[in-house]
């Protein structure tokens, strides 16, 4: 039902129908719950290239995983390049969900979160809080 390809870094889902309905996002919900929780994943790429209908269910997932990911220092990413279901996703999400066109791009944005925390969390370790001044 979902092709998951996991890395160090992200989880990439990859539907194999071309139809993104309840079952799928049920599926979906499952796959990242465990991952989650028993890995401790926060970095999910979702990959609608190939998906040519999306129901409203997988948008109110993506807005659950995003909040996880977000409260995480994670992301939450779909790749998605059919003007229908970037509208589906636009009117149905609570969020500014990130919408790249490519995995390539999905999984750069990745890493430029990545370094970007690591960054920011050895600043703080090296200059301390700003109240310890």
């Amino acid at each position: 039902m979902i092709n998951i390809k996991k890395t160090e870094e992200y989880v990439i889902f990859t539907p194999e129908s071309s139809i993104f309905d309840d079952s799928t996002s049920a599926a979906l919900e499952k796959a990242v719950a465990g991952l989650y929780s028993s890995e401790g994943r926060i970095n999910f790429i979702v990959d609608l290239d190939k998906v040519s209908s999306l129901a409203v269910s997988g948008v109110v997932l993506f807005d659950k995983v995003h909040k996880i990911t977000l409260r995480e220092s994670g992301l939450f990413i779909t790749v998605v390049n059919n003007d229908a279901l970037t509208d589906v996703i636009a009117d149905n999400s609570q969020f500014e969900l990130l919408m790249l066109s490519s995995v390539d791009e999905a999984i750069e944005a990745v890493y430029m979160n990545t370094q970007d925390s690591e960054y920011g969390e050895e600043e703080e370790d090296e200059f301390g809080e700003e109240n310890d001044y």
